[in-house]
């Protein structure tokens, strides 16, 4: 199911930025996050693999997740994990996808 919304995640967990198993997805955060994958709807147990996002760094939709998250596979669920283990504080994800 397509998706274009701002997910807000708290720092100190795993916060599912898509609703559904997707292959591409346009991604921008306002801080710092890690970006994680999982085949599943289950949330990922650590940040290994995560690829680090700085503010307003943007993971553009012409690029195939496979190829940013090749160990994960092709179509994966994406989390956002935000810097920091306070979990007032939060970070603000832009997500669109098809």
């Amino acid at each position: 199911m397509p998706k274009n919304a701002t997910v807000t995640c708290q720092a100190g967990s795993p916060t599912q930025l898509t609703d559904t198993a997707v292959s591409a997805a346009r991604v921008i955060g306002l801080q710092d996050f890690y970006l994680c994958a999982t085949l599943t709807a289950s949330p990922p147990a650590d940040l290994d693999g995560a690829i680090m996002m700085l503010p307003f760094s943007v993971l553009a939709a012409d690029l195939p997740l496979v190829d940013l998250f090749p160990g994960v596979g092709a179509s994966v669920y994406l989390w956002g994990w935000p810097v920091g283990s306070d979990p007032s504080e939060i970070v603000d994800v832009s997500v669109s996808h098809a």
